[in-house]
């Protein structure tokens, strides 16, 4: 159909996407630098607890208890501390994807720190200093002393705690890495051109059809000659004879 274009057409019009600008990739790799560096330094200096962050990470682990009531014992244990560490693995994961990597450095953070909070719960099996919710100091409430009383293990408890916080560490590690990398490639490449648009600029449209070529265009036809016998001027008029013979 005339007038109408094909995808084809569409996509051989489109001028390539401008890229992201150097300062905008400095400043995102920049700040999701300075949020991987400061969770990392608040989590290890704190004992594993950073403001608001840890009492989200809370909500999801007692939420985990929650979901699992149905469970095993020791299944439901566990859940709470797997589903906090679970979380932000996935988030990481789907920003990973989606190519989002801003969100990814601070995912790879929060994994960090949910990591380390494990790690400090594990050690305190054998300890008891931390204060707990519905626990009543005698350990019956304390997940990784049930835990690792049932499995035998209490007497590993530092070697699992020290594990669990070297995964932190090694979270926190690749947020930080991840970020540098990011900024030294808007470094390394030149300055991104302008994008470059369409209007105003003369740029004529082709119809184009996805099974071949386009059509010819119509032909004007002349107009068609009148029929012989008739005049342009209209129907003829016939001459009256009156009794005299002349014509009226």
């Amino acid at each position: 159909m005339l007038g109408s274009r094909s995808p084809q057409a569409d996509r051989s019009l489109r001028l390539p996407a401008a890229a992201e600008p150097v300062r905008v990739v400095l400043l995102r790799s920049g700040g999701a630098l300075l949020v991987a560096i400061g969770l990392a330094w608040l989590s290890l200096t704190r004992n594993g607890w950073v403001p608001f962050l840890s009492g989200v990470d809370l909500a999801i682990h007692e939420f985990g208890h929650l979901l699992f009531l149905w469970a095993p014992f020791l299944v439901m244990a566990l859940a709470g501390s797997v589903l906090q560490v679970a979380v932000p693995a996935a988030l990481a994961g789907y920003f990973g994807w989606r190519g989002d990597r801003f969100a990814l450095v601070c995912m790879l953070a929060w994994l960090g720190v949910s990591l380390h909070n494990v790690s400090v719960y594990v050690r305190d099996a054998t300890r008891m200093e931390l204060p707990l919710f519905g626990d009543d100091g005698s350990g019956s409430g304390h997940d990784w002393r049930n835990v690792l009383g049932r499995l035998d293990l209490l007497a590993r408890t530092d070697d699992i705690a020290d594990l669990v916080r070297a995964l932190a560490v090694l979270a926190f590690a690749a947020a930080v890495v991840l970020a540098l990398w990011w900024a030294w490639q808007g470094l390394g490449r030149p300055l991104a051109p302008r994008a470059r648009s369409l209007r105003g600029l003369p740029v004529r449209e082709v119809a184009v059809r996805p099974d071949g070529p386009a059509p010819a265009r119509p032909i004007a036809l002349p107009p068609r000659p009148p029929r012989p016998g008739r005049s342009l001027r209209g129907p003829s008029r016939r001459r009256r004879h009156g009794p005299d013979g002349r014509s009226s």
